[in-house]
């Protein structure tokens, strides 16, 4: 169990996306960095802040979120099923709540790692790209439902 806020930034950086995967930001320019310190201790870059991370909820949870990555990785769990699991609770799940804080904290990674890496925003772009042209091809194939799909000769 991390001790301190850094340790906690350590554990989720040396473990990739906790469960493997990184997410891809579509709306990058309306995100904040979330800072584990008060924003105010950062006053150059306030602006680009938003509120700081409840590391006391991770900490004070990290052990369940620990075993509940265990079990998405082992296969135990869907991540489908956790999420709905997580959801039907009445109020907040206070996991939930640690899996929201630690998933502000791999944005913020990301977002960093993107700020700082031309090759990451090229790979990026054009996987977004490719998905651009995948979704416009959809469309005009759609649009003529009366219509038939003829061979060149």
């Amino acid at each position: 169990m991390p001790s301190d806020d850094g340790s906690i930034i350590h554990e989720i950086r040396t473990e990739p996306g906790l469960v493997g995967k990184r997410a891809v930001l579509h709306d990058f320019p309306d995100r904040r960095l979330i800072p584990i310190e008060h924003p105010a201790v950062y006053p150059t870059i306030a602006p680009l802040l938003g509120k700081r991370i409840r590391a006391d909820v991770i900490r004070e949870h990290w052990d369940e979120v620990m075993r509940l990555v265990a079990s998405l990785k082992a296969g135990h769990v869907a991540p489908s099923v956790m999420l709905r699991k997580l959801a039907a609770y009445e109020r907040q799940n206070q996991v939930g709540i640690a899996l929201q804080e630690i998933g502000k904290i791999e944005r913020t990674l990301f977002m960093l790692d993107w700020l700082e890496n031309p090759l990451l925003r090229r790979r990026c772009q054009a996987g977004l790209n490719k998905s651009e042209q995948r979704h416009a091809l959809t469309h005009r194939s759609s649009m003529g439902e009366g219509s038939r799909w003829m061979a060149a000769s």
